[in-house]
Formats: structure tokens, sequence, C-alpha cells
């Protein structure tokens, strides 16, 4: 098939930072280079991100509306409808809330369009949210009868998200999907990370990979690490991720209240997570709501166990392999990161392998972007 005669897929997107969603179109995009029938484009709402560089060397058009303030809103309408004309895209795929909106706007203004939301996240509390970002929601909900599809990463997102108004009849699930090769037990990493954070051979090591914000549950993870502490003298605590580091007041804050100052490793936002999970003994997910959580994928790779709390899909990516607790029970919490570090040296590595099996099996991302192949190429 000639590059004429295939489909133009394009993505709408808010940024391409390092979120969750970000990640996973970047991987679908590296997936695509092998898939003549469909040409991807991507157009971001705001012209900042760390993925930019890795998308723009896949040689996928990127473009970008810059919107920075109400007056760049006018501006960047006017060059969106130019976009749209000059492209003339075939499909358009929006991912999260604002990307959605704005594709909904791009197929208003266009001709033979068809249009996809992508929903990549479980509204459990609206006040977790920014106040924009409810808005759009509501928004949403009103614009439900345009889509073709709404994706979903999760059962639990789809329903949460069809309560408060999204047509139930367009739920379409595709779930994350993971580079096996990309992530992987590395002895050699093990060791360089935790010779270069100090920590002691005889030590263990629980980590959260996760941007500081209250949904993420640091508050209560730092709780268990208190009330595991107390239990275990032989296991420290790292984190990672964006603001996390000692000039966020908050955080440190929490972790002084309990004085764990010397117990907690804060390593700040990473590009190559590849590399952080390898070091861990066991991964802690505390969220208070979540849609697909890539760490857990991620870490089971690494042949890491997981203890998640049981927010949108956590619960079938971590299957029978690794613990679930209610989210918010912080003693819950710590007590199931103490089954795990019960356990015996030799029954934690056949678990590792068992972790890494599953997500090979069923979250591979060559399979999950045929998903969305399939769906993008029906009429």
């Amino acid at each position: 098939m000639k590059m004429s005669e295939s489909k133009k897929v394009l993505h709408v997107i808010n940024s391409l930072s390092g979120g969750g969603a970000e990640a996973m179109l970047v991987k679908v995009l590296k997936e695509s280079k092998s898939d003549i029938s469909l040409n991807h484009l991507v157009l971001t709402i705001k012209d900042e991100g760390r993925l930019i560089e890795e998308v723009e060397s896949l040689n996928i058009q990127l473009y970008s509306i810059s919107h920075k303030n109400i007056f760049s809103i006018f501006r960047g309408f006017f060059k969106l409808l130019k976009f749209i004309y000059k492209e003339k895209p075939n499909k358009v795929i929006g991912w999260m809330y604002h990307g959605s909106f704005l594709a909904t706007i791009i197929y208003l203004f266009s001709k033979n369009l068809s249009l996809f939301w992508n929903i990549r996240h479980s509204i459990y509390d609206l006040s977790h949210e920014k106040l924009s970002t409810r808005f759009i929601i509501f928004l949403l909900s009103l614009l439900t009868y345009f889509p073709k599809k709404i994706i979903y990463n999760s059962r639990e997102g789809a329903y949460l998200h069809e309560e408060f108004g999204f047509d139930k009849t367009k739920r379409e699930l595709i779930f994350n999907g993971f580079d096996i090769k990309k992530f992987k037990p590395n002895e050699v990493l093990r060791e360089r990370l935790r010779n270069k954070i100090g920590l002691k051979k005889n030590k263990r090591l629980i980590g959260v990979v996760a941007r500081f914000h209250p949904i993420k549950g640091h508050k209560e993870f730092i709780e268990s690490s208190f009330l595991l502490s107390s239990k275990f003298d032989d296991i420290e605590f790292l984190l990672a991720g964006e603001d996390i580091n000692r000039d966020n007041e908050e955080l440190m804050r929490l972790i002084q209240e309990k004085g764990l100052e010397h117990k907690f490793h804060l390593i700040g936002e990473i590009t190559e997570p590849e590399n952080i999970y390898p070091c861990l003994d066991l991964l802690c997910v505390p969220s208070l709501s979540e849609g697909f959580p890539n760490v857990i994928g991620e870490a089971m790779l690494c042949e890491v166990p997981v203890v998640a709390t049981d927010v949108g899909a956590s619960a079938q990516v971590v299957g029978n392999l690794g613990g679930l607790v209610e989210p918010g029970n912080t003693s819950s919490l710590a007590n199931s990161l103490g089954e795990f570090l019960s356990k015996d040296l030799i029954e934690i590595q056949k678990l590792g392998k068992l972790c890494r099996n599953q997500i090979k099996e069923k979250y591979n991302i060559t399979d999950i972007y045929q998903e969305y192949s399939s769906l993008l190429k029906t009429k």
C-alpha cells in the first residue's frame, strides 16, 4: 500500500510530558512504524515535554497550537483550522480529557472524519481534579454522542465515566502495552543504583515511582512505612518522580514527622524507568485513583513483585501475584507489604519470574498495537 493510500490518523494530546498517557502514545507510534496502512500525525496543545525528541526521532509529523494564554487560544484556533485543511486526516483520536475535547472540535470542523476518544483515567472523586479539568469532563459528557468509540484502558475506568454520562454503547477496552525487551531484570543496574544511593547489601528496598500529587498516595505510603519500620529493621524506601526531592517542603514534612529521613532516598524525576525497577525488592503503588498504572507492568517485567491499592486496572494487572488493598487504608497497606517482606528469597525469585511471564503473555505492546490498528482501520 502506498503512503498516499494510507489512512491519516491524527493523535491529539495536551503535551508530551512523561505521564502514562504520553508514554503509551509514544509506544503506539513506535509500533506503527511497521504498519504502512496508517500514517500517524501528532498535535499537542502545549509545545513542551521531554518526549518531543523521541517522537521527532520516529519521523512522525509533530504540530502544536502552543496554547499559553487567552490570546494564543484564538491564534491557535486559526492555526488549527489551517492545519486541518492542509492535512485532511481520516481519523482523529483524542488522548485524555483535553485532547479528546480538542479532537472533538477538529471533528466538528471537518468532513469525512472519524472521531475517537482515548480516556485513560478513573474518576473516583472530582475534587482531586483541577477546576478546568472538571469543566472539560462535564463538556465531554455532553458531547459523548460524537465519538465513534470511547477507548478505556480499564473496565473500572469505563464504568466510572459512564456514571458521569459517557455513552456506554461506545465503550472500547484497549489495555496498556509494555516493551518486554526494554523492561527486564538487570543485576548490573541493580548493584549500580543501590551503591549510588548508599544502600547496604543487607537492606531491602521498597519503591514508589510516581509524580508528587495527593492522588498518588505518598502520604499514605509514608504512614505505612512508619508502621513497617517498627517491624522490619532491614528496609529502606525509594521515591522517584516529578517533584520528588528534598526541596519539596510538603514531602519532607511528611517524612520528618515520622522520623524517617534516614530511611528515604529521593531521586527525582526519571527519564529511564527501566534502570530503576531492577534495584527494587518490592514496588508499592499506593494511589487513591488510577487508570491503568504503567509502573505495575514495568516493575513486574523486571521481576519485581507489586503491592497496590485496588483502583483502576491494578487488580487486573497484578492478578494473584501481588498484594491488593483498599485505597487510603495505611494499616492494610503496611500489612500487605509486610507479608511480602516475610517471604524467603527463593519464594520471591519464583514469584518475580511469574510476574514477568504474566505481563509478557497479556500485555505485549506488539499485540496491543494491533488492537489500535484494527480499530482505526474500521470504516
